[in-house]
């Protein structure tokens, strides 16, 4: 009988941006993390500025979305936050993309950050995903504190000799919205099983150029 051996692999990718954008003291998640994909080299290193991403990008998502109120001048009460879609759809009418789509099937996911760009994704926001671990990680344990929106930045996926991902060692790298001083340079990691479990509620796009 012939035997052949397979070794393990991974791979790696890890998307640029610059420059990061911060929230600040602002509920604009949401238009940061859409603002800070512009700002990889897929979709062009756009170079946006925050003051750019809350006044043209943000302000104007609270204006078409369907809540009411908003932090932007004028607005009838104050109202933090903004659906990925609004900001999607002020993208669009800006010229900043074609569109965007959103994505739900997790090898569709991993394939598209490898080979097309970050991803946009709104989630349950965890108190163990408030601050990193010594290895930089984060985790979705505790209570939830509110809902967020962070750009996944960077993926890297371990196969075991069945070439099936080992998904106790591949990870996904996240770009919070906090500035470059979280985590290492904004950014953090999330294993690949702690990742399933807060796509289980959230929503997930990609820009199209």
């Amino acid at each position: 009988m012939q035997l052949f051996i397979v070794e393990a692999k991974k791979v790696i990718k890890n998307w640029e941006v610059y420059p990061i954008l911060n929230q600040g003291i602002t509920g604009a998640c949401v238009a940061i993390s859409w603002c800070n994909s512009l700002n990889s080299k897929p979709y062009g290193l756009q170079n946006i500025n925050r003051d750019f991403a809350i006044q043209e990008v943000y302000w104007e998502a609270q204006r078409i979305d369907l809540f009411g109120g908003g932090e932007y001048l004028g607005a009838s009460y104050l109202r933090i936050g903004t659906s990925l879609s609004s900001v999607g759809d002020t993208l669009v009418k800006l010229g900043l993309i074609r569109g965007y789509r959103r994505e739900k099937i997790i090898d569709n996911i991993c394939r598209n950050i490898l080979e097309v760009g970050p991803a946009i994704i709104g989630c349950k926001w965890y108190k163990g995903m408030s601050a990193t671990c010594s290895k930089n990680y984060i985790k979705p344990k505790g209570d939830c504190l509110h809902h967020h929106c962070v750009l996944i930045v960077g993926i890297e996926l371990h196969y075991n000799n069945m070439n099936e991902i080992d998904m106790k060692k591949s990870h996904f790298t996240i770009l919070n919205t906090k500035g470059k001083y979280w985590g290492i340079n904004g950014r953090a990691k999330i294993k690949y099983n702690d990742f399933m479990k807060i796509m289980s509620d959230a929503k997930l796009y990609f820009p199209i150029k």
